[in-house]
């Protein structure tokens, strides 16, 4: 009987599949599946309609042109109003200028490929920029004229090397 109970498996499986294989099955399976899609997409050249026009060597709209929601050929869709057009004149009133100020930030390990070289590098960029918005007209359903000025912006990136792994990942 001790023999027996030698023999058997102690994590109370009897025979079947180790997970771990069914996983790796599906993810090859998943890959598969994902080439065959890239394979048979038509037109992958990047001309379509997402990129960017490739005929156009200026800009749309020059610097200090006025353009009319009119005159575009195809417009966007117009914004829902919004449905409390009094919240709308007291939030930004007429005459007003609003100060805003816009930060952004992040920290990574990136390859930084500065020069043709390529080394594992800790960054941190930082970002701000001021906005002052002065409101023209507002009737409370939509901003008929409002003039912005970037008067600051300015950036930051700071790369170091990075600490090499004791694995040695990175050498």
């Amino acid at each position: 009987m001790a023999r027996q109970e030698q023999g058997r498996r102690t994590d109370g499986r009897h025979g079947g599949t180790n997970p771990v294989v069914v996983l790796l099955a599906g993810i090859l399976a998943a890959l598969v599946v994902l080439i065959g899609v890239l394979v048979t997409q038509k037109g992958g050249n990047g001309s379509g309609p997402s990129g960017p026009p490739r005929d156009r060597s200026e800009p749309v709209v020059a610097d200090g042109q006025t353009v009319r929601r009119s005159e575009l050929s195809n417009p966007p869709p117009t914004p829902k109003p919004v449905g409390d057009p009094e919240r709308i004149k007291e939030t930004l009133r007429p005459g007003k200028t609003y100060h805003v100020v816009l930060k952004a930030g992040l920290t990574s390990r990136v390859e930084d490929k500065a020069w043709g070289l390529k080394e594992v590098v800790s960054l941190a960029y930082a970002a701000e920029m001021a906005i002052d918005r002065t409101i023209e007209v507002n009737d409370g359903r939509r901003l008929n004229v409002e003039r912005m000025a970037l008067p600051d912006a300015r950036h930051v990136k700071a790369a170091v090397e990075a600490q090499k792994q004791k694995a040695g990942l990175y050498e």
